[in-house]
């Protein structure tokens, strides 16, 4: 009986001394989040977790950091620079677009090559063309085929050739590409991705094109950001003060999810609310 009354004694204090913190939390929260938004060119509202090339060093997360050039905001991904169109804060996506493509200009290409295998599980953005919500339901990688000769199998391919015919033999092929689809005498002359073209359509080139041009979307990981922004304790996406307290907090909440912990506990000791990453 009195090591159980112990027991709780030290939980009651602990708790006690969550709540004298929760205001230190919060504090440690807004780390990158309370500086005023960017912009650059048609992008108005350049914030959390994003920044601008050049902002102070306490704004946003530095792996989303972004640029402005000639009047243009740019993403560079990969070996790529890439113009961005939008950011939408409500569902972390941010959609961008090669800069070599033009509007109502089937001729132009990619000038980057970019495809889902680019992508892994630590990049700080996500891509994916499965298992997605609206985000990315329709999302499609694009393989440009050029070939000596016309292929066989021309039902595998769309032909691109009426918009860059003087370069050869021009195809795409949307969706994945396995190695019985890839014909004699044809080779991946580059790849890119976006989000409009639907596979099941069977559109022509200049609907791809159209695709094209509207860019790809890119959904952002909050999971990613506030572990490496948090300069203290975190869990899951909650960030602790770096402070003695601050362990025991995340300690708790870990508690929690194990179901280790009396809810009167865990009612008095996590400001969640205050400290929720959106």
């Amino acid at each position: 009986m009195e090591t159980q009354a112990s027991f709780s004694s030290w939980f009651l204090i602990l708790s006690l001394l969550a709540i004298t913190s929760s205001s230190e939390a919060s504090n440690e929260k807004t780390i990158g989040r309370v500086c005023p938004p960017s912009s650059c060119g048609s992008i108005r509202n350049i914030s959390y977790p994003f920044r601008l090339n050049g902002d102070p060093t306490n704004c946003g997360v530095s792996f989303y950091t972004l640029s402005c050039e000639n009047n243009l905001t740019i993403l560079n991904l990969y070996s790529g620079k890439y113009t961005v169109r939008s950011i939408n804060y409500d569902n972390n996506t941010i959609r961008a677009v090669d800069p070599g493509l033009r509007k109502n200009d089937c001729s132009s290409l990619p000038r980057y090559s970019l495809s889902p295998s680019n992508f892994s599980f630590l990049d700080p953005y996500k891509w994916s063309s499965s298992n997605c919500t609206q985000i990315c339901r329709s999302s499609s990688p694009i393989i440009y085929l050029k070939c000596e000769r016309v292929p066989a199998n021309l039902s595998l391919y769309v032909d691109a050739s009426s918009c860059i015919g003087s370069r050869g033999y021009y195809y795409v092929k949307a969706g994945t590409l396995t190695t019985s689809d890839l014909e004699d005498g044809c080779r991946v002359d580059r790849t890119a991705i976006t989000t409009l073209y639907e596979k099941d359509q069977n559109g022509s080139y200049q609907h791809i094109h159209e695709a094209l041009v509207f860019g790809f979307e890119l959904e952002w990981r909050p999971d990613l950001y506030t572990r490496y922004s948090c300069r203290g304790w975190d869990f899951s996406r909650n960030c602790y003060p770096n402070r003695f307290i601050g362990f025991f907090q995340s300690l708790f909440e870990w508690m929690d999810g194990k179901q280790f912990l009396p809810k009167i506990f865990v009612i008095s000791s996590f400001p969640t609310n205050d400290m929720q990453y959106s």
